[in-house]
Order: C-alpha cells, then structure tokens, then sequence
C-alpha cells in the first residue's frame, strides 16, 4: 500500500481545501522542484515531437536509389514556377498522376510499411488527403491503390513511388523531387482479405488522415502524421501499437491482449477507449497541447500516473474503493500518482501526460 493513501473518490479529493503552510514547512520548495521537472519533460517532448515532424519534411538523405525515369531537367513550363511563391501556383489538384498506382501482394506478405518522404519546399504544395485501411473479403491478395493527383500534368516526372520487397515485407514510399514546389496530393486505399492477414502495419505521412475502418487484428501498428487526425474506428488487436501526430487528433477503440501502447501529439487531442485489456499491459499518453481521455474497464488493475502543467487531472472509477491515489501541485502543474485495484504493485501501468490541456482516466 502507498502510504496516507485514502481509497476516496477523485471527487472528493476535489473537494478538501488548501490546508495553510506553517512558517517552517518546505512544501513550496517540492511543489516548484516538482513543477521544474514536469517543465523539463515538455521540453523534451516538444523537442523529440518537432524531429519527428521534421523527419517527414525531408531534413534528410535519401537511402534508396530514384526510378530511372526522373529527368534532372525542368520539364517544359516548369520555368515559371518559383519556390519562393509556391502558394499561388498551388491550385487544387485534379490531373491523375501517370505513374503506376495499384500494388498486390501475395499472402506470404505479412508486413506492410507505407510512408512519404518529402522535402520542405514540396510540402508547402501538399494537398490533405487521406489514407483508408479496410477489409475486403472479395480479394485473394492485399492490395494497395494511390490516387494521387496533380496540379498540373507537368508535374508528372517529379513525383514516384518505391517499391522495396524482402522476404514478409514491402515498404511502399512517395517521394518527390526536393527543388520543385510541387502541387499534389495523395490518397490511399489499403485492402486486406481479412481481418488478420497482415502482421504489421506502418503509415507514415506528411498531410493525411489516416482512418483504420475495420476490426483489424495485428501484432504490430504504427500510424504517424505531421497534418492530419488518426482514427480507429473499430475494436483493433495488436500487441504493439504506436500513434503520432504532431497537428491533429488520435482517436481510437481497441480489443487487445498484452499490448505496448504509446501515443503522442504536439498539437491535439486523444480519446483512446480500451474495451478489453490483457492485464499485464502498458498504455503511455502524452500531449504538448491538448487534452487526453483514456478509457480502460474495470478489471484492468494498474499503477497510475497522470500529469498536467496547464489543465487538470482526474480519475474517475465506477468502484471507487479500489482507487488509491495522492495528488500534488501548485498553481502550476498537477501530478496524481497512485494505483487502482486490490494490489498495491499492479503489473500494468497507464501514464497521461500532458503540458497543456487536460488529463483524464475512466475506469468503468
């Protein structure tokens, strides 16, 4: 048991008042040691956030080598087109990309990586679009279909996609030409026979949303954007899972087993809703702006640890004589720290965190 913890509803703690400081007492000098270290971990955060975004914007060097077909010279009426001023020569795109759009994979495919790999000046001529995963019970094979549309046909040349296979994986990745401020966008239709026929799933691009349609059973996931909102919309299985975006909203519903769950934003909010839950498990929330709500049931008996540096803490349990918890914080800054359940040393873990928003647990 921790000790002078009280099994009270997060309600009343609300409700006990500041008790007054004597002359000699320290508290204000743990409550500012405290909100420096919390100060210290949204730096972080922030920091590894915006290398995140920056690795989609092509702060990088290509590792792969280009499809043949890329001519090095602006093709013709390409002269007009500065990167200075790429915002009014960006109209909407609607020309069809010529290049080959649709890739099958045999049942021997088991893992599936797609990203885009895009330098900063091509992404400011980057349309939304969005990038579908569904089951198909009329395939034989896992099938994946581009729509990529331009601007402007002349644009043609400056946009492909690499196709790498070893042995149970292909990575699918689109890449343009870094020196011309291109006009497009993509989308993107992943297809599966069923609901287990990949292993893992990655998706990684610059300005998508990224929307998981059906009840997809997997081991692995990863789903990043810089630009867009993640969402799961049915019960998924996996044992490792991944969300990242740093402007958008995560949202999710998951069925899982044993699972290793992170997710992270720098701008956005997160609903995860986690209708079974193995109970060795871990679930790692965390936001630099925005608010996060986390749903677990009942029989999941965790360590807890949700904190906030703008906003508020809560925890909310429908048996409330299993939750066992301390607060700590000032003005600034809010910390809640203890466990729910019947064991003071749970095996799982759940950590909330944000720096400015709000930081929420329900356990129904």
């Amino acid at each position: 048991m921790f000790p002078g913890y009280s099994s009270i509803s997060d309600g009343d703690v609300e409700k006990q008042g500041l008790q007054p400081s004597k002359p000699s007492c320290q508290c204000w000098q743990q409550q500012w040691q405290e909100q420096i270290r919390q100060r210290k971990q949204s730096r972080l955060m922030i920091f590894l956030l915006i290398l995140v975004a920056f690795s989609f914007v092509g702060y990088h060097h290509y590792h792969h080598h280009r499809v043949d077909a890329f001519d090095h010279h602006p093709v013709d009426g390409m002269a007009t087109f500065t990167k200075e001023d790429p915002v009014k020569i960006c109209a909407q795109p609607t020309v069809p990309w010529d290049g080959q759009t649709t890739f099958e994979f045999d049942e021997k495919i088991k893992h599936l990586a797609m990203s885009q790999k895009t330098f900063k000046s091509t992404l400011e001529g980057l349309h939304h679009g969005k990038i579908d995963v569904q089951v198909n019970e009329a395939l034989e094979k896992t099938k994946v279909t581009f729509d990529i549309k331009l601007s402007d046909e002349a644009f043609n040349d400056y946009i492909w996609i690499d196709e790498h296979n070893s042995e149970d994986t292909v990575r699918l990745v689109v890449r343009s030409e870094h020196d011309v401020p291109l006009c497009f966008q993509i989308n993107a239709v992943i297809q599966v026979p069923n609901k287990a026929s990949l292993d893992a799933l990655a998706v990684e691009f610059a300005s998508n949303d990224v929307q998981i349609i059906d009840a997809l059973q997997l081991q692995d996931l990863a789903l990043s954007v810089v630009s867009g909102n993640v969402h799961i919309v049915q019960p998924l299985q996996a044992r490792h899972i991944d969300m990242a975006a740093a402007s958008g909203q995560l949202i999710g519903v998951f069925d899982v087993d044993q699972v290793d769950f992170k997710s992270a934003t720098a701008s956005g909010n997160t609903d995860l809703t986690f209708i079974g839950i193995h109970p060795i498990s871990s679930i790692d929330a965390s936001s630099a702006s925005g608010s996060i709500q986390v749903q677990v049931p009942s029989t999941f008996e965790s360590k807890m640890e949700l904190s906030c540096v703008v906003g508020n803490v809560h925890v909310n349990a429908v048996d409330s004589s299993k939750l066992h918890y301390r607060r700590s914080g000032g003005i600034v800054g809010h910390t809640l720290k203890g466990y729910y359940g019947t064991d003071s040393h749970p095996p799982s873990n759940i950590k909330i965190s944000t720096v400015s928003g709000n930081a929420n647990l329900d356990i129904v």
